[in-house]
């Protein structure tokens, strides 16, 4: 049977950036479809190798949306994911929203506790990714009470020979190292939200963990 072309419109882009545009499915609005710019971006292509190398060692992960293949859009292949939505069916926020308000209304006990997480879920699942950007996180709501975080962008490694994909330790340092690149940019930008001791605390335990 052949494939059923999706058509997508503007009024359902839910983001875009450089090398991308992305939609709600038209078909479940629980998952949305990326459009490249460029069939050969690179950044795809090293969160396509990531993938792989990860399904070939078997390896699950709750912070990483799901993908589920290619799909046949009026606007060429599109890229089919999990899309990042709250337990009431609203559009999930972005790290840097909390930020923004956290500064203005500091939750410091929250926001270590969402910084944690990051931390810690990151190292189990040995996750790479080229950035620690804002863009990258998404915060879900699962229940009215309990939030997480879930990774949406900038997957894999920059390396022409992955190693890092394959070698726990190395991962386990990468992740550490570029935590500790995203507690420096939250200190810069939101100083009211991290605070020079909350600053300091995690530091310390990104060290000891």
């Amino acid at each position: 049977m052949k494939e059923q072309e999706i058509r997508l419109s503007e009024a359902t882009v839910i983001g875009a950036g450089a090398n991308k545009k992305v939609f709600i499915d038209p078909r479940d609005e629980k998952r949305c479809i990326k459009i490249l710019y460029d069939e050969k971006c690179l950044d795809w292509a090293r969160e396509s190798s990531y993938r792989k190398s990860r399904r070939g060692r078997s390896m699950q992960s709750k912070l990483l949306t799901e993908y589920y293949g290619t799909v046949k859009t009026d606007l060429g292949t599109g890229y089919l994911f999990e899309r990042v939505i709250d337990f009431d069916g609203n559009p999930s926020r972005e790290l840097s929203e909390l930020l923004k308000h956290w500064n203005e209304y500091p939750d410091y006990t929250l926001l270590e506790n969402i910084l944690e997480d990051i931390l810690r879920g990151m190292l189990a699942e040995k996750l790479v990714t080229t950035s620690m950007e804002y863009a990258n996180f998404m915060v879900q709501r699962v229940t009215p009470e309990y939030m997480r975080i879930r990774v949406i962008d900038n997957i894999g490694t920059h390396a022409k020979i992955p190693i890092i994909f394959y070698a726990d330790g190395l991962a386990r340092n990468h992740v550490k190292k570029y935590f500790l690149r995203l507690l420096d940019e939250i200190a810069k930008d939101f100083p009211k939200a991290l605070p020079q001791k909350l600053y300091q605390h995690l530091v310390e335990y990104t060290k000891h963990i």
